[in-house]
């Protein structure tokens, strides 16, 4: 099994012996940190069935994965920020048989993708039409949409796992900041254009 953290490649030692804050250490503590600051990071887990992909990113209760590690992480992140006011919203979807599913809204099924563009000719983003998006402010309230998610994921018995993901999940963040100057007192931003906003997608694939 190997983990894809920004644009490198990290293989990760899956023996019994690598428990999940090793792989944390190794490559989600770096992905997270710059995402604050305004620079998007991914880390996308991949190998063949039963390699322990979601054990990596998922964890147990004993020993969390990159998935829990990270949001948590991240919220702490924003904790010690006390020049800056951030907002947090996330969505979970998987690819099932090469449909998009709505982990948060199960009805919401098969969902199309469309190309948005930027305003200031800053290109473009793919944007889920119709994903169920919410705000959250602590990371337990993000745990509780992640554990939602997965109750809502799609498995099936293989030879290898008689409860194998058959779905790849993408849990995704926007991470979005104001300077505290800036924001007043109902947590609006100011539109001045003096003002330096910062928006970064925290992306975690299984």
């Amino acid at each position: 099994m190997r983990l894809m953290s920004h644009s490198n490649v990290v293989a990760v030692a899956s023996s019994p012996f690598a428990v999940c804050l090793q792989v944390f250490e190794t490559v989600g503590r770096s992905t997270i940190e710059p995402v604050i600051s305004g620079v998007s990071g991914t880390i996308f887990a991949y190998g063949v069935t039963s390699s322990g992909k979601t054990h990596t990113m998922m964890g147990t209760a004993a020993d969390p994965g990159l998935v829990p590690r990270a949001i948590q992480a991240l919220f702490e992140h924003i904790g010690q920020a006390t020049d800056r006011v951030f907002t947090v919203t996330m969505s979970m979807m998987e690819i099932y048989c090469e449909m998009l599913n709505d982990l948060l809204d199960p009805t919401k099924m098969n969902l199309d993708v469309q190309e948005r563009e930027l305003p200031n000719g800053r290109g473009a983003v793919l944007q889920v039409k119709h994903l169920t998006e919410g705000k959250v402010a602590s990371a337990a309230a993000a745990l509780a949409l992640i554990q939602q998610g997965q109750d809502n994921r799609k498995v099936g018995a293989t030879a290898y796992n008689d409860q194998s993901s058959r779905s790849h999940t993408l849990c995704r963040f926007l991470v979005e900041s104001a300077p505290a100057a800036a924001v007043g007192s109902s947590g609006s931003s100011s539109s001045s254009s003096a003002v330096t906003r910062t928006s970064a997608w925290l992306t975690l694939v299984d």
